[in-house]
């Protein structure tokens, strides 16, 4: 098996839930970090979904208000998540444009 530190970024997510990352078929993934910053000139709310390899979704944060010019760490520190095959990420705000967000992983293969 070989491991890969790995990141992805997007920007300007706004209130449909864009992709942040996906595992695929073939990896698994430790989640060493999630930032997500407000590019906005006011509070907006964010959530971040887990959606597994059937399609079930599953809220890692909902609704968390993000000052104008500030960002919230969702993961990271002590805090990691395990994405097994098939796995993704999705990131949507209350406001269009509102977001962007970074996802920082070790990828198994």
């Amino acid at each position: 098996m070989a491991n890969t530190f790995n990141n992805n970024a997007i920007t300007s997510v706004g209130t449909t839930p864009e992709e942040l990352y996906n595992t695929g078929a073939n990896k698994k993934a430790t989640v060493i970090g999630v930032n997500i910053a407000n590019i906005t000139t006011q509070t907006v709310t964010c959530d971040i979904i887990l959606e597994n390899a059937l399609s079930q979704t599953f809220f890692i944060v909902k609704g968390a208000e993000i000052p104008a010019g500030s960002a919230l760490a969702a993961i990271g520190g002590d805090q990691k998540l395990a994405l097994t095959p098939n796995n993704r990420i999705l990131v949507n705000a209350n406001e269009a444009n509102a977001l962007d967000a970074i996802i920082s992983v070790l990828e198994i293969t």
